[in-house]
């Protein structure tokens, strides 16, 4: 594959020392990337619903379609699962302390007071890696401010001892598909797909967004 602008087929690996939670889905390199970019240069945080007119360029090769050449997150070796829970009963407490004789309801099954019990996925892999086009050196220095990847984060988990990346051997439809199979959301018509899952995702960062999520090929 023709290097194009110092963008080179790499290879991309993420040494975890901690287990990563899933609970939310995978991890998109071009979306991590993406996320440092905007950090670096100050622009305004990605609102639900309300996209920004700017956005942040990673240093991946994007063709027209749209989607950035960079496949989603492959776990290697499993090594340890564990399945939790976050659970939030109502402030039972609150209300007989605070509420007067007119309240005669409370309504926790939405807005502030909602209960909800929220399951997480914890899996301790050996690494995690991606493949893409890219700028070698542009994305190691991102990675450098990336100790940690996956959900809640917040909570100390998903901690990256050592980020690899090297240049890398490719193969038809090198990063985003292999055998014909998707290795990260694809447009449904994108030749050269073979037996694969549909279902509605994005194809561009951020993946969580209502707004962009179409019916796909996916992993």
């Amino acid at each position: 594959m023709p290097e194009e602008h110092g963008m080179i087929p790499l290879r991309v690996v993420a040494t975890l020392s901690e287990p990563v939670d899933f609970t939310f889905g995978t991890v998109a390199l071009d979306a991590l990337l993406a996320g440092q970019v905007a950090r670096r240069d100050g622009l305004p945080e990605h609102r639900r619903g309300a996209p920004t007119d700017v956005q942040p360029e990673p240093p991946i090769a994007r063709p027209e379609r749209g989607y950035y050449l960079a496949s989603w997150a492959l776990p290697g070796r499993l090594q340890w699962s564990q399945a939790t829970h976050i659970h939030r009963p109502p402030p039972v407490d609150w209300y007989l302390r605070l509420c007067t004789g007119k309240v005669a309801r409370v309504d926790i099954s939405t807005g502030p007071d909602k209960a909800y019990r929220v399951p997480r996925y914890r899996r301790k892999f050996v690494d995690l890696t991606w493949w893409c086009i890219g700028d070698k050196e542009a994305i190691e220095v991102l990675l450098r401010g990336v100790t940690r990847v996956g959900s809640h984060r917040r909570d100390g988990i998903g901690k990256v001892r050592q980020w690899t990346i090297e240049p890398c051997d490719t193969w038809p439809g090198f990063p985003v598909m292999r055998d014909g199979a998707p290795l990260r959301s694809l447009p449904l018509d994108t030749e050269g797909l073979g037996e694969h899952r549909t279902g509605s995702a994005s194809l561009r960062f951020p993946y969580w967004e209502p707004l962009y999520q179409e019916l796909c090929a996916i992993p």
